[in-house]
Formats: C-alpha cells, structure tokens, sequence
C-alpha cells in the first residue's frame, strides 16, 4: 500500500462506494454504530441540491469500496459541476430554439400549388377532379 493510502487510513479516509451495484457515492467515509448495528457513514456533495449530504449503509448492501484521496473527490466534485452547467447552459438553448418565433412565408395561400404526386400529375385544389361511380355493397354501380 503507498505511503498516501496509509496516511488516509490512519485519519480521515475518502472512498468511491458502490451501494448495491446501482448507486454510487464519492466522499469521507467512518464508521458508526446505531442501534446496535455498525454502519458505513459516507458524506458526499449532492449535485442537485448543491449541499453536504451523510448516508449510512450496513455492510451487506455494499457492493464495493475502493479507497481515494482527498483530491480524487474534489475533483470529481468539480467535473460534477461542470457537467450540470454545461447540461443545463443546453437544455436553456434548446427552449430558447424551440420558443423562438418561426418566420411567416410571405404567400402560403396554396402551400401545395404546383406539388406533383409519384405519378406525375399535379395535385392541388385547381388539380382537374376525376370521379367515378361508387361501389355499393351488392357489386353493382352507381351511376
């Protein structure tokens, strides 16, 4: 084991924690006893709420606890942050897209004027009509 992950067994120590294998948490970890029962204590930065925040975990809901530094967590605290300006600094510019006001085209009297179907004839309200005779349900024709 380095020389720093010595030093943070022995005071304070940080951890990467998977509760689980569904949740993770990054921050100072102890040891306390509630009730009876020895719990894992973590204490982490929640993004959303931008606060302090402490959960206790007994032993078998952890899937696995890897040892950090100090650094590694203020690091991903700030990566973090970054990640939910730049997500958010987005989604603004996609409401801002989708709130901006589309330009009227100047003659949309007939938007379908001149259109040509996949046969090649014209189609439209001034396209000629062809009608024909309704089926009735007997087979014969309407005339």
């Amino acid at each position: 084991m380095s020389e720093e992950m010595e030093a943070a067994t022995r005071g304070v120590e940080y951890a990467e924690i998977e509760i689980m294998g569904h949740r993770r948490r990054i921050g100072r970890i102890s040891e306390e006893e509630r009730y009876g029962v020895k719990f894992l204590r973590v204490d982490f930065w929640d993004e959303e709420t931008d606060t302090e925040r402490t959960e206790l975990y007994t032993g078998p809901s952890l899937f696995s606890v890897s040892p950090v530094t100090e650094a590694y967590v203020l690091a991903d605290i700030a990566r973090r942050k970054q990640m939910r300006e730049y997500y958010e600094s987005a989604r603004s510019k996609r409401l801002a897209m989708l709130a901006a006001p589309v330009p009227d085209d100047a003659d949309d009297s007939n938007p379908h004027e001149g259109d040509e179907n996949s046969f090649g004839e014209e189609e439209g309200p001034d396209a000629e009509v062809v009608t024909s005779g309704w089926l009735h349900m007997d087979g014969d024709e309407d005339d």
